[in-house]
Order: C-alpha cells, then structure tokens, then sequence
C-alpha cells in the first residue's frame, strides 16, 4: 500500500532531480512518507520512542545522501531500505546489549488487514498476534510487515531486501510458521 500522498513514478524522478537544489523537496517528501515509515519502524522495533530516533536517521540520511542517490530510483523503496537496515542494526544493538525490544505502545494495526482490536477471527486476539510477532526472528517479522502492511510485493522486498525472490517466500512462509506454533501454544490448537 503506498502512501496516500505518494508521488508516482514520474514525480517521484522529478523529485529525485531535485532534491539536491531545492530544500522544499526535501520537506515535501518528509511530509509524503513520515507518517508511513514512523509507523513501519514503530511495528517493526516495537518502541515508539526508538521509531522516532531511527525515521530521523533516516531522513538524516536521506538529506546526507541526497547528491548520490540515483535519480530514476524508487525514492519509496530507498527510504524502506534504510529504515530497516537502521532498524536491523537497532535489534543487533539490543540483542549485544542483551535487551529485548519493547512493544508498550503498539499501534491498534495488525500484519492481517482484516484483524482489528474490533474485528478478531477464530478467537485469536490481536493482543496476542502482537505478542507473538515480537517472538519471532525480526527479519521474518520484518518481511512479514513489509508484505501485509506496506503491501509490498514479493519482488519488490527481494529488491529492497537485497535477496532472491524464492528467500523472500521462503521467508514469509517460514514466518507463518512461526506464527503459527506461537499462536498454538497460546490456544493449545493445531
């Protein structure tokens, strides 16, 4: 799913070009994707206040960069990239700090569009399908995310993610799996 106010391939080129001369892009894309990808990283680590940190590393970057970026690229897909690689050093940070993530504050959005704290289907909460997806490895969580929230395609996250398209569904079936195993030993069904 991209962005509401996601600008399209053409714009998104013409943003590129610009951005290294004209400030008002930069801020233009800010407001395009910081709701969007504040709420990936929130997923992703857990941490609200961590989510912040890391989108501002992340704008940051995009600032730093922006002469080097390669200007018919998918800006979307960039910023998703550094996101979580950002991310992914946050949890190889922790798991050495030997701290788990938190996940206090967790938005009411689930991986499964049609579960809601309003909606739950075969009496599975979304308390514990959240709970769950903390336990399991952070780059089957991630590839999870990126699939059922963002809307991702397969291609799409092996691009991102920098590995083969059969890894990506390698990935997210083995992260059902896991899903799968957690929720059972919550409600004790196959």
């Amino acid at each position: 799913m991209l962005p509401q106010n996601s600008p399209n391939h053409h714009e998104n080129t013409e943003l590129l070009s610009r951005i290294a001369t004209d400030e008002h892009v930069f801020e233009e894309i800010v407001r395009t994707y910081e709701k969007p990808l504040y709420n990936h990283l929130i997923r992703l680590t857990g941490n609200v206040d961590e989510a912040g940190d890391l989108l501002q590393k992340t704008f940051i970057r995009l600032y730093n960069w922006r002469d080097r970026i390669e200007k018919d690229g998918n800006l979307k897909n960039w910023l998703y990239k550094v996101s979580t690689n950002l991310a992914y050093d946050f949890f190889r940070k922790k798991k050495r700090e030997n701290l788990a993530p938190l996940n206090d504050q967790a938005d009411d959005e689930t991986i499964y569009p049609e579960l809601t704290y309003s909606s739950l289907e075969h009496d599975i909460s979304v308390i514990d399908l959240e709970n769950a997806l903390r336990e399991i490895e952070p780059h089957y969580k991630n590839i999870l995310l990126l699939y059922y929230r963002e809307g991702f395609s397969y291609e799409e996250i092996a691009h991102l993610l920098e590995i083969p398209l059969n890894t990506v569904k390698t990935h997210i079936r083995r992260a059902k799996q896991a899903l799968a195993a957690l929720l059972n030993e919550t409600y004790g069904t196959n």
